[in-house]
This record gives structure tokens, sequence and C-alpha cells, in this order.
């Protein structure tokens, strides 16, 4: 017999009340996706990460979030939208700090309009400034995310 991998999980609280046993019975990666849903991080979104801390009780796995990203271009060009992209992105980390979780997924710079576009502008600076917006807007999540470890 091989040995296979473990199936974790990405799914909302609600549904980790259902499928607990599945998750504990053998420590599964989870990543919880309550938190990305437009306006969760305006929300008492304790409320929900403490019932999380409830349903895994003794838990060993490795736990994640999946970030905020409905609306939120983390390469926008925009300095004031990078701004609130940056702030919802550490609203997402304070999460992860608060359930103890160790990563937080958060979606690629590159869009489909980059894909179909970006080889139509001269030379290499369009994607050099997707890789700048990003910095600008990453940067400060990013070293949060170090100090938390």
């Amino acid at each position: 017999m091989t040995n296979l991998p473990l199936l974790g999980a990405a799914m909302t609280v609600p549904e980790l009340e259902t499928l607990q046993d599945f998750i504990l019975s053998e420590n599964r990666d989870l990543e919880l996706q309550d938190f990305c849903e437009i306006g969760a991080l305006d929300r008492d979104w304790k409320l929900v990460a403490d019932r999380a801390k409830q349903l895994l009780s003794g838990y060993q796995g490795r736990l994640g979030i999946h970030g905020p990203f409905w609306g939120l271009h983390i390469a926008s060009p925009d300095a004031e939208i990078q701004k609130v992209v940056t702030r919802r992105m550490i609203q997402g980390l304070e999460v992860c700090e608060y359930l103890g979780a160790t990563q937080m997924v958060i979606h690629s710079p590159y869009i489909t309009w980059d894909y179909h576009n970006l080889d139509n502008f001269a030379g290499r600076k369009a994607y050099q400034n997707v890789l700048d917006n990003t910095h600008a807007t990453m940067d400060a999540a990013v070293k949060r995310a170090e100090d938390l470890g």
C-alpha cells in the first residue's frame, strides 16, 4: 500500500460543525473560509472565531484562513486602494493571530486582464508595475505575518 497524503479541507465554521469528527480524527489541515466574506472583518468576527476554537479544542493540525479577496486587487496602482487592501490583509492576520492559525491564503496579483494585456505594453515595465504595486500593497502585511511567525 502506498502512503497517500492526508486530505485536508477548506470550509466555514458551520460546515465544521457537521464535519468536526472528520477534521479532528486525524488532525487534518483546515482552512476556515468565514473571514473572506464581504463585511466579515467589519462584524464581530471573534464570535465566529470563538466558535471555531470550541470546535477545534484539542486540534493539532495545521490551521489557516482564507484571507479577504472580494474586490481587493493586491496589485492595484491606486495608492488609496492599496491602503484599503493593506488594512484588510492586516485584519485577516489579526484573525490568524486570534485563532492561532499559521497561514492565510491570499490571491495572486495576476488577473485575467494581465494575461491578455501585459504583453501589449512595450518592454517588461508592465510586469514590473504589477510587482511594484503588489509590494506597495503587501509589504506591511508581509512584515506583520513575519512578526507573527
